[in-house]
């Protein structure tokens, strides 16, 4: 009897268990069950453990098993938390688009549209909503509402005008143009806005070799619209330039900046660096424009000089750069030169006119005496800087060479190296000199003066080893 008495009470506790999942007694364990249910994408099981967890902590828990409910279609349940969600906090106003999800799911588009107006609607016009709203609308892909967000924005706080969200949004909208503008309503707004501008703007339009980032030619044509529009904003033209120079459309820059110089009645600093920019990049025509035009100042203007000088240096690249210059271009280049060097010869200013004037005048034009001459004279002037006298020196031992005059060349070649034995000058000397003995003959003094300038660190080490390899190859037999 006592027997039968315990198994019924046994079995009257085991009935008494509930099978409801609310009434078994809560465990740490129940985050841990109701992830590993999520990911494996038992959403009816993990929702079990979520609806736990969200009663005793909605606001850590309602975004899963929101996700949770509508994987597993539970509609009612997860229109339902929402609502509470909103009831209990009227800011969240990014929850009528996770109502605008469960209509749309539903098939409900009045409804859903009625959400998203709403959430404007009821918007708090505060950054952190604001952004809170546009970035739900975004995720869903609702990039006008995301855009209307940001208008309320700009409205209730026109210092803060969401340019760069709103241009995120067009970004992922790939509504290019609309995404530029605003970048460029940004500058427009605020010219200290400049350096972000110009980064996003290269981010945003990609790093394609030719049409990337800055260089995208809509860029340029938004742009050039806006200074039509507004040619007194300065910054614009300035940023126009910026682009310009980046996409190497060395013309147009000459054009804006020319007009900015004027406009501004500058001094011609903005001409001046995009001449050196366009020598640099070997775009000889443009910078002769940018010179002739500061030249056409006057000598009153600060870059007068620089502007003879170094256009004149441009023009002696863009002619000596050629295959094949014609005579024409040599005797008018050797003309404009020699007048120039009349001009400057009492000025530390002729250098680089001496420079290559001899050359032209040596290689180009057979005129080696004149050139020596030249040189020469240069050379024993007292007031010549050192470094400078050796550079000629070089340059003059080169062209006794050329006129195949060896112990002259060799000595000049020597006395720099001896000079400026520890610079780079005299290695370079060295060099010259080794070369020198080699092609006169003198093959072992040749490889003794390559092998020292091998250890050198201030002269390329891959040329000597080079010439060393050469010297092994045309005279092995001699050693063997």
């Amino acid at each position: 009897m006592r027997i039968v008495k315990t198994i019924f009470f046994y079995f009257l506790i085991v009935s008494a268990i509930p099978i409801s999942l609310k009434a078994q007694k809560k465990t740490p364990y129940y985050d841990q069950l109701a992830m590993q249910y999520y990911e494996q994408k038992d959403y009816e099981k993990a929702n079990l453990y979520f609806e736990e967890l969200y009663s005793v902590n909605a606001g850590m828990w309602y975004n899963y098993y929101f996700k949770s409910l509508m994987a597993a279609r539970d509609f009612s349940t997860a229109e339902k938390i929402t609502k509470k969600q909103l009831k209990e906090n009227k800011n969240n106003v990014f929850l009528y688009v996770y109502l605008g999800r469960v209509y749309k799911a539903q098939n409900n588009e009045k409804k859903e549209k009625e959400a998203y107006a709403k959430a404007v609607k009821e918007l708090n016009a505060v950054q952190p909503y604001i952004q809170n709203l546009a970035t739900a609308f975004a995720e869903d892909g609702l990039y006008d509402y995301a855009i209307e967000t940001y208008d309320k924005g700009r409205k209730t706080t026109p210092e803060y005008p969401y340019f760069y969200e709103r241009a995120e949004i067009y970004k992922t909208k790939n509504d290019l143009k609309s995404m530029i503008n605003e970048y460029l309503d940004a500058l427009e707004f605020r010219e200290s806005e400049i350096q972000s501008v110009q980064i996003n703007l290269q981010n945003s339009l990609g790093y394609d070799d030719n049409e990337g980032g800055i260089r995208n030619p809509l860029l340029k044509s938004e742009l050039q619209k806006r200074i039509q529009k507004n040619p007194d904003k300065i910054i614009l033209s300035e940023f126009l330039i910026f682009i310009q120079k980046q996409q190497q459309d060395f013309d147009g820059a000459f054009v804006q900046t020319r007009a900015l110089d004027k406009r501004l009645k500058e001094d011609g600093q903005r001409v001046y660096e995009l001449a050196k920019i366009c020598a640099s990049n070997q775009q000889w025509e443009t910078a002769k424009r940018c010179y002739d035009y500061l030249i056409e100042k006057g000598p009153d203007n600060l870059y007068y000089d620089a502007a003879i000088l170094d256009g004149l240096n441009a023009e002696y690249l863009s002619v000596t750069q050629k295959a094949q210059p014609s005579a024409e271009e040599l005797v008018l280049l050797e003309q404009k030169l020699t007048k120039a060097n009349e001009k400057y010869r009492q000025s530390s200013l002729n250098t680089q006119i001496v420079k290559n004037l001899a050359s032209l005048k040596a290689y180009y034009l057979n005129k080696s005496d004149e050139a020596i001459a030249m040189l020469a004279e240069f050379l024993d002037q007292p007031a010549a800087e050192a470094s400078l006298k050796y550079e000629y020196k070089l340059l003059l031992a080169d062209i006794y060479l050329l006129k195949n005059e060896i112990w002259d060349a060799s000595l000049l070649y020597s006395q720099v190296e001896k000079d400026f034995k520890y610079e780079a000058i005299g290695q370079e000397a060295k060099f010259r000199n080794a070369k020198l003995s080699f092609y006169a003959g003198d093959f072992a003094w040749a490889k003794t003066q390559a092998d020292v300038l091998k250890g050198a660190t201030k002269i390329n080490s891959k040329r000597c080893t080079g010439f060393v390899v050469n010297y092994y190859r045309r005279h092995w037999c001699r050693y063997q």
